[in-house]
């Protein structure tokens, strides 16, 4: 069942999980748990997810490209898209716009191998391939 809607999203999902989120004046959107279990919203978790839709598209050494998109930066969840198009040779170092605060995770999928990111730190990443095309993806803080 849904709330009412006051500047952003208010629902009720349950008799245990309240929620609100809105987007703020900087487009954040700021989120809100609130638990019916006695806690009140000055013990709300809160957190930021920041959505940013540039790409940056580099060539391989030999050919093919490698397009990178940190669609998302905020404090609570970082993801880095990557887009691989025939990708030959190494790529080179894609600085994320945001640093990551632990080294994130690197998302298989069933079209590319995790082993072609071959350098990943908490603020780059390169990937080098073999004619390879797909989606990878990291996720982390």
């Amino acid at each position: 069942m849904f709330g009412t809607r006051r500047n952003g999203f208010f629902g009720s999902f349950s008799n245990e999980v309240a929620g609100y989120a809105k987007l703020d004046a900087n487009n954040f959107w700021t989120g809100f748990n609130i638990f019916s279990n006695g806690l009140s919203t000055t013990n709300a978790q809160a957190s930021t997810i920041s959505l940013i839709t540039d790409k940056t598209i580099y060539n391989g050494s030999i050919g093919g490209t490698a397009t990178f998109a940190m669609p998302f930066n905020g404090g609570a969840y970082k993801k880095v898209i990557v887009y691989c198009s025939a990708l030959n040779g190494n790529t080179a170092l894609y600085t994320f716009p945001t640093a990551f605060i632990d080294k994130p995770a690197i998302i298989s999928t069933n079209q590319l191998s995790a082993s072609l990111v071959t350098t990943l730190t908490l603020t780059q990443m390169a990937v080098t391939g073999s004619g390879d095309s797909g989606f990878l993806i990291l996720e982390g803080f």
